[in-house]
């Protein structure tokens, strides 16, 4: 009996995004989290509780509003990886100057920080030649990424939408004219893993 590597039967989702979501708790509520999800739509109704499995860390402040996603991933490690990036930008050796020192401080991050600092995660390697898009769920979020200033530009290939009708279109404002929630089935394959990073 051949037995077959179970790493050659593993098989990533053609889906897999990195977000950013918001606290609405309170009018002047500012806290942030950044996670992984290849179901943005449904990682949004966990976060607030509506059904199992959210994240403690979002447990105190909710309701929460996904602000963003950044995907096309080429596999979940690479978007696990970004996502680690985005969380810890201080200590990310992808996120250092010509000198080696980090480009970002560790403090605590509001909606414009975070923005801030994927805008510029996605002009550096080896994030800058992964295919990329990014999709704005708020008005808040795109604002903060026009007025963030980065050094490097933009991948050509990027694209930028806004949907604000929300991640799961029920927010009630007009946006790219989607009606319910974001679609998660590209229906294409993975793209092969190359040049990915480690931590």
């Amino acid at each position: 009996m051949v037995r077959r590597s179970p790493i050659k039967l593993h098989s990533f989702p053609a889906f897999y995004a990195c977000y950013l979501l918001k606290s609405v708790k309170t009018p002047r509520s500012t806290s942030t989290y950044v996670g992984s999800t290849p179901n943005p739509p449904k990682r949004i109704r966990q976060h607030n509780g509506e059904i199992s499995q959210g994240a403690w860390k979002t447990s105190n402040n909710r309701p929460w509003i996904m602000q963003m996603i950044v995907y096309g991933f080429p596999s979940k490690l690479a978007a696990l990886q970004f996502e680690w990036a985005w969380q810890h930008p201080h200590i990310s050796r992808h996120l250092r100057n010509s000198s080696g020192k980090p480009l970002f401080t560790r403090e605590r991050r509001n909606l414009k920080r975070n923005v801030l600092v994927v805008k510029t995660m996605v002009t550096a390697r080896p994030y800058n030649v992964w295919p990329l898009h990014v999709k704005f769920f708020t008005s808040t979020s795109k604002k903060a990424w026009d007025e963030a200033t980065v050094s490097q530009p933009l991948p050509s290939g990027m694209t930028f939408t806004e949907e604000y009708e929300g991640v799961d279109g029920k927010s009630g404002l007009p946006g790219s004219g989607r009606v319910g929630p974001v679609d998660v089935t590209d229906g294409g394959e993975p793209a092969p893993i190359t040049g990915l990073a480690v931590r």
